[in-house]
C-alpha cells in the first residue's frame, strides 16, 4: 500500500529571521540592556543580551526587516536616510540612550519593505568601543550613504562639512537637508 504524505499548510510555522553576534569582553550596562531589549525606543532592531561568562552574545529579530541597499536609493532616498539618522538619536537620546554607545554604519541599517520613513527604518546595535561622538559617526556615515561622484551629492557633502565646522548645529544641517531633498524633488 502507498502512503501518500499530505502537507498541513496551517501547522508550518516561519520562524522569524535572526542574527546572532559574539563579543568578548564587552560588558553592556544593565540598564542599557533592559532598555534595548524592551524596546522603549522603537529605534533598534528587537533583540536579545545574553552574558555568557566573558562574553555578551546579542540575538537580533529582524521581523520582516532588511538590510537598506544604498545601490537602489535615489538621492533623495539617501538624504532622507540622513534625516532619519538624526531623528533616531534624538529618540534614543530621549530614552537614555547614549550615541556613544552603539555604531552608525549603513550596513547597520535596516528597512521594511524598502520604505525610508522613520517608522520603518532601525539600527542593529552593536557597540562602539570607541565611544565616538554621534555627529562623527554621522557624519563618516554621511560619506558612506551619499555618493562623492554624483555632482549634488559631492555638493551636498561639501556643504555638510562646511555646516559642520561652522556651528555644528543640528537645527542648521537638518535645514540643509530638507532644502536640497526638497529642491531635487521639483
Amino acid at each position: 500500500m502507498r502512503q501518500v504524505r499530505r502537507l498541513d499548510l496551517r501547522k508550518e510555522v516561519h520562524q522569524p529571521m535572526k542574527l546572532r553576534q559574539q563579543i568578548s569582553g564587552y560588558h553592556l550596562p544593565e540598564y542599557l540592556s533592559d532598555v534595548l531589549t524592551l524596546d522603549t525606543a522603537g529605534t533598534f532592531l528587537h533583540m536579545s543580551v545574553e552574558v555568557q561568562e566573558n562574553t555578551t552574545v546579542f540575538v537580533y529579530d529582524l521581523c520582516g526587516m532588511e538590510q537598506i541597499n544604498l545601490r537602489t536609493m535615489s538621492t533623495v532616498d539617501r538624504i532622507r536616510l540622513m534625516e532619519i539618522l538624526l531623528d533616531i538619536d534624538d529618540i534614543n537620546e530621549d530614552h537614555l540612550i547614549p550615541a556613544s554607545a552603539y555604531l552608525i554604519e549603513p550596513e547597520l541599517i535596516y528597512c521594511r519593505n524598502h520604505q525610508l520613513t522613520f517608522n520603518s527604518v532601525r539600527i542593529l546595535f552593536y557597540p562602539d568601543t570607541h565611544k565616538k561622538d554621534f555627529m562623527y559617526k554621522w557624519g563618516m556615515s554621511a560619506f558612506r550613504i551619499l555618493r562623492p561622484e554624483e555632482v549634488r551629492e559631492s555638493d551636498l557633502l561639501t556643504r555638510l562639512r562646511h555646516q559642520m565646522e561652522v556651528d555644528g548645529s543640528r537645527a542648521g544641517i537638518r535645514r540643509l537637508l530638507q532644502r536640497t531633498a526638497k529642491r531635487l524633488e521639483e
